[in-house]
């Protein structure tokens, strides 16, 4: 959903209120920041609440937060949401939480963005986090109830967000139930089945035509429609989760639904891994399923490689580069979030998708990779909570899958991706307005 107007926050429960529909979920044992810029939100930042009271290592915390607040450039300053369930029946979770608070009020405030306030939220109860007067902040807190029943909350439930399960529960397996069965090898051992496919294209993993075919399936919106109404046939899905199995694609994949075709096409083409450099009219082996080559068929065409230029240097590939950098991105660029300026955020939701119903399919290596895939997504789009849980359960499906490895790695060293560090850039899930 988008919101068309900003929505107007009149009280804390409102703001509280908006707090779990950006984040996807109702956050526990976290800290929300929220940056504001004038009378409006800017960024929200969730990270997990330190399980130390020691100084030093409360100052780092503080550091970190600072730094991942800094890529909101407007801001002017912060408000910060401790959400845990812990001293609350003690009335201590005051003092257990103000150590980090001060820690906290004191770095930003030397960066430039003072804390306007903070709130302690729990299972139960909230209450203003720098309050002590029982007069007005009677113990233990307010009731919670009063932000589920805020009318921000309210608002947004109206116009169709929803609160998801915490990203330990996420749904990894897509809406496709029916299907869900082990396809690596069919019943009646036919080459429909998804390891037939994967032997039939893997002599073919380095032919630019098999390339290019396999990556207009990838775009073609018919595809994707197909599978997101579970209507989409048992051997197209074995076909497509077949291509996910194959690395130099997979990864081809995820760039071309950020960057556009052209730099899947050039990174694939600077790897050194594209055969065929001169013609691109050998097509895809016979036995694919005719259904995806009639679902494909009216995707855009791309020619592989333009003629050379007036001075006799090599052509650059015929289309042109999505964003607005003039200088096709690498592989690396674009799984980091550094390139294009601003990623196809729709291209990404529709491969997310795709992936999700896929996973429904089957396990083994092509879940793994769909899992995986989805993590990533969920990373660039600043929800590094969702991408860890995905990537675990890639792993947990897939022991020493490597992308997965080296993907988790990133998020556990708290690297934030580099669209989701630029508000022009980064994805929003409400659309351009929030509150």
């Amino acid at each position: 959903m988008t919101l068309d107007k900003p929505m107007i926050a009149t009280a804390p429960e409102d703001i509280l209120g908006f707090v779990p529909h950006v984040l996807g979920y109702w956050p526990d044992q976290s800290l929300v920041a929220m940056t504001t810029q004038g009378n409006s939100l800017g960024a929200t930042l969730r990270v997990d609440l330190p399980d130390t009271d020691r100084p030093d290592q409360l100052a780092a915390f503080a550091e970190q937060v600072s730094d991942y607040l800094s890529a909101d450039e407007k801001a002017d300053g912060v408000l910060l949401a401790v959400f845990t369930d812990s001293g609350w029946e003690t009335n201590s979770v005051g003092g257990t939480w103000r150590p980090m608070l001060s820690s906290l009020a004191e770095r930003l405030a030397a960066s430039g963005t003072p804390v306007k306030v903070a709130w302690l939220v729990g299972h139960e109860y909230w209450r203003d986090a720098s309050c002590d007067d029982e007069r007005c902040c009677p113990l233990p807190g307010r009731s919670v109830q009063l932000i589920k029943d805020s009318r921000v909350n309210a608002e947004m439930v109206y116009r169709g967000s929803s609160v998801r399960q915490a990203p330990s529960d996420v749904d990894i397996y897509g809406d496709c139930a029916p299907y869900m069965r082990s396809l690596a090898t069919a019943e009646d051992g036919s080459e429909s089945s998804e390891d037939g496919f994967l032997s039939l294209l893997e002599p073919h993993w380095r032919d630019r035509a098999c390339f290019e075919a396999v990556l207009h399936m990838w775009s073609s919106l018919r595809v994707a429609k197909k599978l997101r109404s579970g209507e989409i046939s048992l051997e197209s899905a074995n076909f497509l989760r077949a291509t996910l199995r194959v690395p130099g694609w997979r990864d081809a994949i995820a760039v071309m639904a950020a960057a556009g075709f052209a730099d899947a096409y050039r990174g694939a083409d600077d790897f050194g891994f594209l055969m065929d450099a001169e013609s691109c009219d050998a097509g895809l082996p016979d036995g694919v399923p005719v259904e995806l080559l009639q679902l494909s068929a009216q995707a855009t065409r791309t020619v592989c490689k333009a003629g050379p230029s007036e001075d006799g240097s090599p052509g650059a590939p015929a289309v042109a580069v999505h964003g607005t950098t003039a200088v096709a991105a690498t592989y690396g660029d674009v799984l980091l979030g550094l390139a294009p300026d601003v990623p196809d955020w729709t291209a990404m939701q529709t491969l997310d998708d795709m992936l999700k119903a896929l996973a429904g399919f089957g396990g083994g290596e092509a879940r793994a990779a769909c899992l995986t895939l989805r993590g990533w997504i969920e990373w660039c789009r600043g929800r590094g909570s969702y991408a860890d849980s995905l990537y675990r359960a890639a792993l947990r499906e897939l022991p020493s899958y490597r992308l997965a490895e080296l993907l988790q790695e990133v998020v556990l060293r708290g690297t934030l991706c580099g669209w989701a560090r630029r508000s022009e850039a980064a994805w929003r899930r409400f659309g351009t307005a929030a509150a």
